[in-house]
């Protein structure tokens, strides 16, 4: 995608893992359109991967109420499996 999506829509993306280790990260989100995250209008998920019977499985955390969500369906792919 070559802009931000509107405010309210959700945008469906793809998680990529390089490597063999487990990871964790912070996704950030916004309305994409305004300043109002200079007010606290934002939110941080947290994206993990680890390892679990031999396979690497992802999950990100669930949205903050109030708060901005414009993730749709995640999806994974391990680059190195």
């Amino acid at each position: 995608m070559l802009h931000a999506p509107r405010s309210g829509t959700k945008t469906d993306i793809e998680i990529r893992h390089y490597g063999q280790k487990n990871g964790s990260y912070n996704l950030y989100d916004d309305d994409g359109e305004s300043f109002a995250y200079e007010k606290g209008a934002f939110s941080w998920r947290t994206i993990k991967v680890e390892r679990q019977g031999g396979q690497l499985k992802g999950s990100i955390s669930a949205p903050e109420s109030g708060k901005p969500n414009s993730i749709g369906n995640v999806t994974w792919k391990s680059m190195t499996e």
